[in-house]
């Protein structure tokens, strides 16, 4: 996994997860809000402010399913719940597996 996924992996893991309902009242400093799906994707992304569009099958502007986004100041990451799922996991495919691809050559440096 490049350092970049393992450092957003690891704010993710640690973030707490939230409803859009709690974006104004949470006091967490890093926030995780979780949704299911395009349509879900659509209605998050427009009551946060952010690309409401996907490229490629993916949201615009994200990261292996994963967008962030400054919300009152406070870091907030949108994901998909499969994604959550495989961060939580340390699944080593994340952000390759929503490409479709598997067992990827890792370059090193």
């Amino acid at each position: 996994m490049p350092n970049f996924a393992t450092h957003i992996a690891q704010q993710i893991r640690t973030g707490s997860e939230i409803t859009l309902a709690e974006i104004n009242t949470s006091p967490a400093e890093t926030r995780v809000v979780v949704y299911r799906g395009e349509g879900d994707y659509r209605s998050t992304a427009n009551t946060l402010g952010i690309h409401t569009d996907f490229k490629n099958g993916d949201p615009r502007g994200s990261f292996g399913h994963v967008n962030l986004a400054y919300v009152n100041g406070k870091k907030t990451f949108v994901v998909d719940r499969r994604t959550l799922d495989s961060i939580q996991s340390n699944n080593q495919d994340w952000p390759y597996a929503w490409a479709g691809v598997s067992n990827v050559v890792r370059a090193s440096v």
